[in-house]
């Protein structure tokens, strides 16, 4: 499942060591009611997040980070789908 969660400008990613990628459903498992579903199947999730301050990522390794910056390590469909919902947020 591919898991989009935006906060204005910026993307949650996972990082591993120097890889960013986008976080899986058990990374999220915690999370998502802290978040506003904008769409959800069972291949794609997408929401947005209103104050993301109060959550603890670090311990699953989550980070918000620009988006320019993640969508240089990802492929055309995923980057396409993190601008298209992106641009629907803000």
């Amino acid at each position: 499942m591919i898991n989009i969660i935006i906060y204005k400008h910026d993307i949650l990613i996972k990082r591993v060591k120097d890889i960013i990628m986008l976080p899986n459903s058990e990374d999220l498992a915690t999370l998502k009611r802290f978040v506003t579903t904008m769409y959800s199947d069972n291949k794609l999730f997408v929401a947005t997040i209103n104050n993301p301050l109060m959550l603890e990522f670090k311990k699953h390794k989550l980070e918000f980070i620009n988006i320019r910056q993640a969508i240089q390590n990802m492929s055309d469909n995923i980057i396409k789908l993190i601008l298209y919902y992106q641009q629907l947020i803000n």
